[in-house]
């Protein structure tokens, strides 16, 4: 044999031998590849739906956040440049207020709204106040920036008029929604008495009127939406209340004058007629019907002429009415009467006497009567 026939092709059974084992190693090697990819995926898959939940939360929060932004552009919203006048101030902060109500801003959302309506030295002094909040760790809410809004542009002055007018703030004439808008107008210039829940509740109830404070305060609410809540709707009863009072008072003047009419009717008499008289509203200052005329009260007239130069303590009509008795009392006394008796001879002597006689029970009396 050659030298040439050492180096030739092994054999075909250590061929096939060596194809058999590559071929296991690699089906081996291909289904623990398998077991590790499913392994993978089932670990994988739930926080792979979290992060996709998560994603799908941000872009929606991120596309409303988004549409609310162009919409609060949409509405031009007055912009303000740090201009230190205190009505320029107070008529941007209502402004926006407004604007915010008509699109259901929450606190947060108008915190992150306003800062696309200042600018120059106002847009400064935010970024500046910004820090100071996040280094004090305060969270920034409306309140808070109305509040720091206000002492940076109105001056000590007017901040002491503010709050002297929230302190002595009374509904009165208002109702209950004007007043509560009033209270929410100017309990930023006075944090400090209504600083807790239970404070802002006492204010606001001190400040309405009697006749609904006196229904809500038994009551005990512990919120100041509960308070607010409540006393709209005791204002609208009592509204309803009078109305009914003032229709039923109509209806019984009708129903007494109907058997007026119909009785000289059955009596062949002839049938009076009806009178209609102009019906007059409820005065709202008094709750009186002054039949067309001015409220006395609210004029300052009196209350016994209608004179405004005077009050009724000081009526000429009352005094002159109680001076009345004692001139006709100087001028003629009253006298007592008197009965006498004399004799039927002193009658015949008398010649001032007439003599007669007087019927009295079932008999006749003589009687003599002294001219």
């Amino acid at each position: 044999m050659s030298q040439g026939d050492n180096t030739s092709t092994p054999p075909a059974d250590d061929v096939n031998t060596r194809m058999d084992i590559m071929q296991k190693a690699i089906t081996d090697m291909s289904s623990i590849f398998k077991d590790y990819l499913q392994h993978q995926n089932n670990n994988n898959a739930p926080q792979n739906t979290v992060g996709n939940s998560q994603q799908t939360v941000d872009s929606r929060e991120g596309n409303e956040q988004l549409t609310l932004v162009k919409q609060f552009q949409n509405m031009n919203p007055p912009s303000f440049k740090g201009v230190p006048d205190p009505d320029v101030a107070e008529s941007w902060v209502k402004k926006l207020e407004k604007m915010f109500k008509l699109l259901k801003c929450t606190d947060g959302q108008k915190v992150e709204l306003v800062v696309f309506t200042l600018e120059g030295e106002a847009d400064d002094w935010w970024t500046a106040a910004q820090d100071g909040f996040s280094k004090r760790g305060e969270e920034v809410t409306w309140d808070k920036f109305v509040q720091a809004f206000y002492r940076k542009y109105f001056s000590a002055a007017v901040l002491e008029r503010k709050e002297l007018e929230f302190t002595n703030l009374k509904q009165d004439d208002m109702t209950v929604d004007e007043y509560q808008a009033k209270f929410s107008s100017l309990m930023k210039f006075a944090p400090h008495l209504v600083n807790d829940e239970v404070r802002k509740v006492r204010k606001f109830q001190r400040g309405l009127k009697a006749s609904i404070r006196n229904r809500v305060v038994p009551q005990m609410l512990k919120t100041y939406d509960e308070v607010l809540a409540t006393a709209q709707i005791i204002e609208q009863d009592m509204e309803e209340q009078r109305m009914e009072t003032y229709d039923s008072k109509g209806k019984g003047k009708a129903i007494n004058t109907q058997p007026f009419n119909k009785k000289p009717e059955q009596r062949g008499k002839r049938k009076i007629p009806e009178i209609n008289r102009p019906s007059f509203d409820f005065c709202k200052r008094c709750g009186k019907n002054h039949g067309g005329k001015e409220c006395y009260w609210q004029i300052g007239a009196c209350f016994k002429c209608g004179k405004t130069d005077h009050l009724i303590k000081d009526c000429p009509i009352l005094k002159g009415a109680s001076q009345q008795p004692k001139d006709q009392d100087n001028k003629k006394p009253r006298v007592q009467g008197r009965v006498f008796a004399i004799t039927e001879q002193q009658a015949r002597n008398t010649p001032t006497v007439i003599k007669g006689k007087i019927p009295v029970s079932f008999g006749n009396a003589h009687v003599l009567i002294d001219s």
